[in-house]
C-alpha cells in the first residue's frame, strides 16, 4: 500500500506529522528501517523535498505543534538524518526546532515566556524567568 503513494499529489497545505506529508515520511522511514528496500527510502527523500518547498511560509502559516504543525517536520528531519546519516538533514531539523523557539519567545515587563502551540487548541505558556 505505501509502495502506490504518490508524494506529488499530496498537497503541501498538510505538513502535519498526524495527517500529511511529515507523517508520511516517518511511515516510509519506518519501513525502509525494517525492510531496506530503497524505494521507501526514496520515497522518504520526496517527502523531504516537497516539505523543503514549504520552508518560506513554514512559519507563518503553520502552527508550531507536534501533530499539527512544525515540531512534526522536525521530527520526520530527526528521523531522516538518522537513518542517511546526512548531517544536512541533522541541520534542517535543528533549524527549525530553533526557530519554533524563536518565534515561541515573548516578553512582558515582568518575565520571559515560550508558548507554544502544540495543537489546533492547546497553547502551552512556560515562565522562563
Amino acid at each position: 500500500m505505501l509502495r502506490n503513494i504518490d508524494v506529488d499529489t499530496i498537497l503541501n497545505e498538510d505538513i502535519s506529522l498526524y495527517s500529511g506529508l511529515s507523517g508520511i515520511g516517518v511511515a516510509f522511514l519506518s519501513f525502509y528501517s525494517i525492510t531496506h528496500e530503497k524505494c521507501f527510502l526514496e520515497m522518504a527523500f520526496n517527502v523531504a523535498n516537497k516539505i523543503s518547498k514549504s520552508f518560506d511560509k513554514m512559519f507563518v502559516t503553520f502552527e508550531s505543534g507536534l501533530l499539527y504543525g512544525v515540531a512534526g517536520v522536525v521530527v520526520f528531519f530527526d528521523q531522516l538524518a538518522s537513518v542517511t546519516k546526512e548531517k544536512s538533514y541533522q541541520s534542517i531539523a535543528i533549524d527549525l526546532m530553533n526557530n519554533i523557539l524563536t518565534n515561541g519567545l515573548v516578553k512582558d515587563k515582568e518575565n520571559l515566556f515560550l508558548s507554544v502551540i502544540i495543537s489546533r487548541r492547546i497553547l502551552i505558556v512556560v515562565v522562563l524567568e
